[in-house]
């Protein structure tokens, strides 16, 4: 393995993968945060939501059995006037009709909703018939045969476990043309044979009293009293636009139709309104009767809707803030990973340059003095290869033992400060532990890894170019000193033949 292909000194470039998964990572970072910000904003206002819908219920459930006790409760006074007309009238000794008439009436004062207090015989000819605010229409009635209504039917049909209960019909208009429902009880000898029934025309409205005190408190705004047929008998509010109406195939009357609970829940469109609802279905005692209470949907959530929009809101702000900071951050990346590559490509190119000055001998270093980088040049000028020497420690290789403890110092000093070591000219160690003289220079390179290049130029033929021109220098002065003494002894020897000559002559 040469120099140029060595992995150690083409240290491998990471930079963009690290910033690539670090790009990633801020995304992913930003996403689980916003994910578990919206979690937890979408997991509360479920839970609020559950929560609100779960205590309007609640609500509806106790108001809903107050009603259905309280129509209880009407219902048990008609049954008691009912049973006493009953009694009155088949008294022993028999009371004359006259009293028999007056004690009905005075009762009849105590309901104002009784249209007509009526008995009939065996074979449904009305016997009696009375009335507190009808006194014309009472001769209609007493006229009437009743043995074709259901109130008549079902009482002289009745099992024997039903004798003695009483009955509530479906909403119907009387002959005298009013909206009325009627309560009877069955009248039956000592051993339950029948003999005819009693009942009261009642208006409806008999149970606005018990709607109204259901919707006292301001939790619910609909309150209704149903048969198991649909009708509805009454309704708070509007009780004559729904009055009669049948809300039979209406899910929510189904729902409850199939309940065999107290109280059943809905929640959802009524056929009452058309209105999405918060129903309560409670039933009232073992009639067939249940009461309906209800509030809109629409104005329960309101306020959880608000708040909802509010957390909406917020999630939007914190997500744009983060997402705006992830973007920011992302393009900082993506800068940063320009200039890394860049300064890369030009680390490449002037690692490749300097692997390929043959005159000029590079080696990389780290702080405890591990080389990192030996090009081919140094390998001309020290003898060791590329994979002999790096991993190795300089002073190992070509600084020689008396410099050791100088150059060490040197080294950590450089790292400790960042300021290079002076350049100037060394004697350092070839491979075959000749000496060679260098002129070397250092750099100080501080990256992801701070390193130090050195420099070495040889100076082995400048130093053998200097020394022969000294040495020619020195040949010159010499030659010139001979040739300036012989020119001074021909000088002298000239002068003598002169003064020779002249003394002959």
């Amino acid at each position: 393995m040469n120099a140029a292909t060595s992995p150690v000194k083409q240290r491998p470039h990471r930079s963009s993968f690290r910033q690539g998964n670090l790009s990633l990572q801020i995304w992913g970072v930003t996403a689980a945060v916003l994910l578990a910000i919206g979690g937890s904003l979408a997991w509360m206002s479920y839970d609020e939501y559950g929560n609100t819908l779960e205590q309007e219920y609640r609500f509806l459930e106790t108001h809903a059995r107050f009603g259905s006790v309280q129509v209880a409760g009407s219902l048990r006074s008609i049954d008691l006037l009912l049973q006493d007309v009953i009694d009155t009238q088949f008294s022993t000794p028999d009371l004359p009709a006259d009293a028999v008439q007056r004690h009905q009436l005075s009762k009849l004062r105590q309901f104002p909703e009784i249209h007509y207090l009526i008995t009939t015989d065996n074979k449904g000819q009305v016997a009696t018939a009375e009335s507190p605010d009808d006194p014309t229409g009472v001769i209609e009635v007493r006229k009437f045969n009743a043995s074709q209504r259901d109130y008549f039917t079902v009482h002289r049909d009745a099992k024997p476990e039903d004798y003695y209960r009483y009955q509530l019909s479906r909403p119907f208009k009387t002959i005298t043309d009013r909206n009325t429902i009627t309560i009877s009880r069955a009248i039956r000898g000592k051993n339950g044979q029948f003999q005819g029934v009693a009942l009261v025309s009642l208006s409806p409205a008999y149970f606005d009293s018990v709607l109204q005190q259901v919707l006292a408190n301001d939790g619910a705004d609909a309150a209704a009293l149903h048969n198991r047929f649909g009708d509805i008998i009454y309704r708070e509010p509007d009780p004559d636009k729904y009055v009669g109406k049948n809300i039979a195939s209406g899910d929510a009357f189904k729902l409850y139709l199939r309940s065999d609970q107290q109280l059943t829940r809905y929640l959802g469109v009524t056929a009452t309104d058309g209105v999405k609802r918060i129903l309560v279905f409670s039933k009232v005692g073992d009639t067939n009767l249940d009461v309906g209470v209800s509030v809109q949907f629409d104005v329960v959530m309101a306020r959880w809707r608000s708040e909802l929009l509010v957390k909406a809101l917020t999630f939007v702000i914190v997500a744009g803030l983060f997402l705006a900071l992830a973007w920011g951050g992302q393009r900082y990346l993506l800068e940063r990973r320009r200039s890394v590559e860049a300064l890369h490509v030009s680390e490449q190119r002037f690692r490749t340059l300097l692997q390929n000055i043959p005159s000029v001998a590079v080696q990389g270093y780290t702080q405890d003095g591990t080389t990192r980088y030996w090009n081919a040049a140094s390998e001309r000028l020290y003898g060791y290869s590329a994979d002999e020497a790096i991993g190795r420690n300089l002073l190992d290789l070509i600084i020689p033992a008396e410099m050791h403890e100088g150059v060490r110092a040197a080294i950590q000093e450089t790292f400790a400060t960042g300021q290079p070591i002076p350049a100037g000219e060394l004697s350092l160690m070839r491979k075959d532990g000749a000496k060679v003289d260098v002129f070397s220079s250092h750099a100080f390179v501080n990256e992801q890894e701070p390193e130090m290049f050195c420099v070495d130029i040889d100076l082995t033929e400048r130093k053998a170019a200097e020394l022969e021109l000294e040495q020619y220098r020195h040949h010159l002065e010499s030659l010139v000193r001979e040739r300036t003494a012989a020119l001074s002894i021909a000088k002298e020897l000239a002068e003598a033949a002169s003064r020779a000559k002249s003394t002959f002559l």
